[in-house]
């Protein structure tokens, strides 16, 4: 886009190559930002990372590529699982992930939450991620055109230190969990030994 290219923004455009196989588009945008942010991105076709260190389950990959706006390839070394501690507190699990060396930021697919039946919808500069009436992601806009996930990466050594838990945070994670369960139904989990001896 010549308008963006005078500012030295670039512009995120993709397309698709149906007659490459494995092959996927993504967008390029010009943001400066920590590695460590996770773009909500609706033009690309693969939650992708440039960091290994983020998977918590992770096979090495060989023969797929991603192509930036610009039409060069970037080679796809692994495919995993990463976890993130949303919004809320709730960690949640992204699943098959590209490993990406090349990337210059962290790519949320909006696509892939799309075919997986969530919803995202976006006002006053939040875009929020639902599955029913369940908001799962929030990102704040930090540019005209670019949201930023609400959450932090678990990364694999960190992730110990989330054992141990206070009071509190137990307190909020079984509201969460059992929020609006009638008192029979606590009864039953607990003869069932679900509830790990929690009161």
């Amino acid at each position: 886009c010549p308008k963006l290219k005078e500012k030295g923004q670039v512009a995120a455009v993709a397309r698709d190559d149906l007659g490459l196989k494995r092959d996927v588009v993504l967008s390029v945008v010009d943001y400066k930002g920590t590695p460590l942010v996770q773009i909500m991105d609706s033009a690309c076709s693969f939650n992708m990372s440039m960091n290994r260190d983020w998977f918590v389950i992770y096979e090495e990959f060989d023969g797929e590529h991603v192509f930036m706006g610009n039409n060069s390839p970037c080679k796809v070394v692994g495919i995993g699982t990463i976890r993130i501690m949303m919004h809320d507190g709730v960690v949640r699990t992204l699943t098959d992930v590209r490993h990406v060396l090349d990337l210059k930021k962290n790519l949320i697919s909006l696509g892939v939450l799309d075919s997986k039946g969530f919803k995202y919808t976006s006002k006053n500069g939040v875009l929020r991620v639902s599955k029913g009436a369940l908001v799962v992601m929030k990102a704040s806009k930090c540019t005209s055109s670019l949201y930023t996930l609400q959450g932090e990466t678990i990364i694999r050594s960190a992730s110990v230190s989330c054992l141990e838990k206070s009071n509190s945070d137990l307190t909020k994670l079984w509201h969460m969990r059992l929020g609006h369960m009638s008192e029979k139904g606590m009864v039953i989990l607990s003869k069932r030994g679900l509830l790990d001896n929690h009161k």
